[in-house]
């Protein structure tokens, strides 16, 4: 692993900001850490690049110690590009200059030579003697990850890189920076507090909560396969129904369903794409299981899947309802449910949904 982190906890005054987290990146590799304001997301990041002292636990990148209680090697030691959510440009350099700046121990030609490769990389070559105040946000974000990564670092840090940009040019910069991350080959460790974007952006995503990991996996798992009602709800809305399990039955709303939960009062997570109404007299176009989560509490999340081509290079942004439009109904009016998620194109995170945005373009929907 290019990255572990074992065992961190950290505190700031009285209160334990991160409580044991244990984590690991791959070299290629895009994990993302997300999770609520103050849940010690950006703590860990500046712990992993040495702004700030470790107290419990052991930080190692490139198979090298360079964290634990009593030792410390400096930031400038540790391999780390570091892109923070205001960007930190220095005002009184240029571009050029500001992507340099971490290359002064180069020979002039080689530092040369790696400051003309990273602005070509984010293509910014034709800007390198302009300064930061003439550049639009999204430009200033590209010298920002320029200048991270033209020290060819070990691990690559992004502190809410994309909140200070506005809605549709914060899609157009996340997808450069995806295929920027996947050339290069870097580990990565991404922090947001945005699902949507962990969901486009990462392999796997660290769900944290009140300073502890909550659950970790790819998109699919944490979205299908939560382990607790607050990864469920995290991860996109649902609808919350009421059930009643009696002899593993429960009874719902929308019908009976299996249940391994204790007997008992219970609640019902379901996506708003899971259902579908149809007219009463039409039967379901598709059978599919439903799969239960267990879990050592009185409530469930039920999941319905069903079907979906297998080879796709393209990546869901988001689930989006699919099939007809919804009909406005009579009150009084009967209707018939149908449960199973729409069958829509994988993607490389293997999370279902009819719309996927794929590298650098929009795939079509599906007939």
């Amino acid at each position: 692993m290019t990255l572990r982190l074992s065992g961190i906890r950290h505190r700031y005054g009285v209160r334990e900001v991160i409580r044991g987290v244990d984590l690991e990146v791959a070299a290629g590799e895009i994990v993302c850490l997300l999770g609520p304001s103050g849940d010690g997301k950006t703590t860990l990041l500046r712990l992993t690049s040495g702004l700030e002292p470790l107290q419990n636990g052991e930080i190692e990148i490139a198979g090298r110690i360079v964290a634990r209680p009593g030792r410390e090697v400096p930031p400038e030691g540790r391999s780390v590009g570091f892109v923070f959510q205001d960007y930190a440009l220095f005002p009184h350099l240029t571009v050029a200059a500001n992507v340099a700046f971490g290359l002064r121990r180069l020979p002039r030609a080689e530092r040369d030579a790696r400051v003309h490769e990273a602005l070509a990389r984010v293509g910014l070559e034709g800007h390198a003697e302009s300064w930061p105040h003439t550049l639009s946000g999204g430009q200033q974000q590209r010298v920002a990850l320029a200048r991270a990564l033209a020290p060819r670092p070990a691990v690559l840090l992004l502190d809410e890189a994309f909140a200070s940009l506005d809605a549709r040019l914060r899609e157009r910069v996340r997808d450069d920076t995806l295929h920027l991350l996947q050339e290069a080959g870097i580990a990565t460790l991404l922090v947001t507090h945005d699902a949507e974007e962990a969901m486009f952006m990462a392999d796997r995503i660290a769900l944290l909560r009140e300073g502890r990991i909550e659950q970790v996996g790819t998109p699919t798992d944490l979205y299908l396969h939560p382990i607790s009602r607050f990864v469920a709800t995290f991860l996109g809305e649902v609808n919350r129904i009421p059930a009643l399990i009696a002899d593993g039955i429960a009874r719902t709303p929308l019908g009976l369903l299996a249940a391994t939960l204790p007997d008992g009062p219970a609640e019902m997570l379901l996506r708003p794409e899971g259902v579908r109404l149809l007219p009463p007299a039409r039967a379901s176009p598709r059978r599919s299981r439903p799969a239960v989560c267990s879990v050592p509490s009185r409530w469930c999340i039920w999941r319905y899947r069903s079907p979906a081509p297998a080879r796709s290079t393209s990546t869901p942004a988001y689930p989006r309802p699919a099939g007809p439009p919804w009909r406005r109904g009579r009150p009084g009016a009967r209707h018939r449910t149908s449960l199973p998620l729409p069958a829509g194109r994988r993607g490389r995170a293997g999370h279902p949904g009819p719309r996927c945005v794929s590298r650098g373009r929009r795939a079509p929907l599906p007939a």
